[in-house]
């Protein structure tokens, strides 16, 4: 029915990735349907909902519009088992594991993007350049380009903050 249609759906659980698993949140625009998706993907908050970690405007943006919207948490991360390793070659193969799965779910109609700003944006360029087969945009903004002076060694201090976020809250999702 027309009601049920327009109640967002949302689903969690682990991405299965060479030897981890990627912590995800999926809110989708409806219980029927399959939708193009758009993906965020990063190290602070995103695998534990997409429509309240940092780019909340742009997420239900693009959930009104259709969309469903894929926040998934890199390797090592908030949930995410395994090390993290940032903007490294496996970084970016994890997150074109994370569009190929997507592109294969019963919500998916295959087409998937990428957005956000910051950390999110630099990894849509990593993962971008290995060219995902069912990667059809990326929408990055506010990448830095030097990741040494301006992420990781600002001020010549060492960055241990980014990407870790506290796992006291993670559990085993279905």
């Amino acid at each position: 029915d027309a009601a049920t249609a327009t109640v967002p759906i949302e689903r969690q659980g682990y991405i299965p990735v060479g030897g981890a698993k990627l912590e995800y949140t999926v809110d989708l625009p409806g219980a029927k349907g399959r939708f193009p998706v758009a993906m965020v993907y990063d190290g602070y908050c995103e695998g534990g909902g997409p429509l309240a970690c940092n780019d909340v405007a742009s997420a239900k943006g693009l959930l009104a519009a259709g969309f469903a919207i894929l926040g998934v948490s890199i390797r090592g991360t908030t949930c995410s088992t395994g090390i993290f390793d940032a903007f490294s070659a496996q970084e970016w193969s994890d997150g074109v594991a994370a569009i190929e799965w997507a592109a294969r779910q019963p919500w998916s109609n295959g087409h998937v993007g990428m957005f956000g700003d910051s950390f999110p944006g630099i990894t849509q360029v990593g993962v971008a350049g290995l060219r995902p087969a069912h990667l059809d945009a990326i929408a990055p903004f506010q990448v830095t380009t030097d990741l040494y002076r301006d992420v990781s060694y600002p001020g010549g201090l060492v960055n241990i903050g980014f990407g870790e976020i506290g796992r006291a809250s993670c559990r085993e999702r279905v």
